[in-house]
């Protein structure tokens, strides 16, 4: 009996370690427009248009691509962070709150950093929070979204608009 025990004790603390390890569902807003990681190793993420798969991966971003700053009493930028794949970073933390996905992550020269996708009932709010744990002064940090795939979406008179990316502005 304390065989079985012990079996059945790692049996449930493995299925809670699998089930911990998935990346967050898909989150969707009233119109059917859904919001969902790509690949829980990086910093990607998926909008899905109503009426397409989950799978769907036509509008893509990289959330961000990179984070710029300028070090007080210096005239040239620094990239604090800047995206790749062929470059090993630690893989975002990602958490699902009510409509968001977000992970926090630690860049360079000191500072943290906090990513955050709301999805709202008129598209997405892409929202970054920095914090500065160093001795050292910055004028400005900003960071940049890309989208991956060569699509845009909007919304236009209450519709939602796809649009390839060099069609637009």
């Amino acid at each position: 009996m304390p065989l079985r025990s012990a079996l059945l004790i790692c049996a449930v603390l493995l299925s809670g370690a699998i089930l911990h390890a998935q990346p967050p569902s898909v989150i969707q807003n009233s119109v059917g427009l859904r919001l969902r990681v790509v690949d829980e190793n990086s910093p990607a993420l998926a909008i899905s248009l109503p009426g397409l798969p989950n799978s769907d991966r036509s509008i893509e971003i990289i959330f961000p691509e990179h984070v710029t700053a300028k070090r007080h009493g210096t005239s040239e930028p620094e990239h604090l962070y800047l995206y790749s794949t062929r470059q090993r970073r630690k893989a975002p933390a990602w958490r699902k709150s009510e409509n968001s996905l977000e992970y926090v992550r630690d860049l360079e020269g000191g500072i943290h950093f906090l990513a955050r996708a709301t999805l709202e009932d008129d598209g997405v709010l892409f929202h970054y929070e920095f914090q500065n744990h160093s001795d050292a002064a910055y004028d400005m940090i900003y960071a940049i979204d890309n989208a991956a795939k060569p699509m845009v979406a909007f919304t236009l008179f209450g519709f939602i608009h796809v649009a390839r990316a060099d069609d637009v502005g």
